[in-house]
């Protein structure tokens, strides 16, 4: 169980970081 909530935490975690990167990317970018 704590392995399975382990496995959890690190997707949400590379979601969270991948929606930071793509959030930046817009607004580095977006400005053009």
């Amino acid at each position: 169980m704590t392995a399975y909530c382990a496995r959890i935490n690190k997707i949400n975690i590379y979601v969270i970081i991948i929606r930071a990167i793509n959030v930046y990317l817009i607004f580095e970018y977006g400005e053009d």
